[in-house]
C-alpha cells in the first residue's frame, strides 16, 4: 500500500516520529511505542515474545497494508524491525 504525502504529513503533525515497517511487498506506517504500551504488552502477553511484538504492533500501527497485522507470514517479518524502534540507552553506576 503507499501512502500519501499529505497523510505522511498528517501523521507526522499528530506524532512526534514515524516510520515505515515493511514484510515482503506490505508496508505500514508506526509511531514509536509509550512506556506504558510496551509494560501493557510485556504483563499481558504472558512472556510471549511474539504475543508482545502483535500487542505492540496493534497500539502503534496507524495506516499501511493491514494484512501485517492479520497474516502470519507477513506479521513474523515485521518482528525483527518493530525490535528497533524500541530505543534503550545504556545506564552506568558509579560508586560515590
Amino acid at each position: 500500500m503507499k501512502v500519501s504525502k499529505e497523510k505522511i504529513e498528517e501523521l507526522k503533525s499528530k506524532h512526534a516520529e514515524i516510520f515505515e515497517l515493511k514484510s515482503g511487498d506490505k508496508t505500514c506506517i508506526v509511531r514509536k511505542p509509550t512506556r506504558s504500551e510496551l509494560a501493557y504488552a510485556e504483563v499481558t502477553s504472558g512472556g510471549s515474545q511474539i504475543k508482545t511484538a502483535e500487542i505492540i504492533l496493534k497500539a502503534i500501527f496507524l495506516d499501511g497494508d493491514k494484512e501485517i497485522l492479520d497474516n502470519d507470514k507477513y506479521f513474523l517479518g515485521i518482528i525483527l524491525p518493530l525490535n528497533k524502534l524500541i530505543e534503550i540507552q545504556e545506564g552506568a553506576i558509579k560508586k560515590l
